[in-house]
């Protein structure tokens, strides 16, 4: 699923609609709306890391969730949730703004 869908939802509705009819199965999801719509259209949806997932509770709501890279490996060994995945080396994606505040503030062609 993309990082955000900022209006987009009926054309991402529709091509996970394609997606269904060739066969797939299984969704990254980044958020709980994600999520949910996965569910609603019979994929098994599985629990990005961007949903930041910090406790056993949320991580057994999640099918396979991705813990939060933010815990500790202490706090990470405490969740009590069956297959979870960690993030332990990477370069992960900044913050998601919809739109640019260089632009809003003085312009792209300064």
């Amino acid at each position: 699923m993309p990082r955000g869908s900022f209006g987009y939802e009926s054309k991402i509705k529709n091509r996970l609609a394609e997606l269904k009819e060739i066969g797939v199965e299984n969704i990254l999801c980044p958020d709980l709306g994600a999520y949910r719509l996965a569910e609603e259209m019979g994929f098994k949806a599985f629990g990005d890391f961007r949903l930041n997932i910090f406790n056993s509770a949320t991580a057994n709501m999640i099918n396979s969730p991705i813990l939060s890279f933010e815990l500790t490996l202490a706090q990470e060994n405490s969740i009590n949730a069956d297959d979870t995945g960690l993030i332990v080396y990477g370069f992960l994606p900044l913050m998601l703004m919809r739109n640019c505040p260089v632009k809003n503030d003085i312009g792209c062609d300064k």
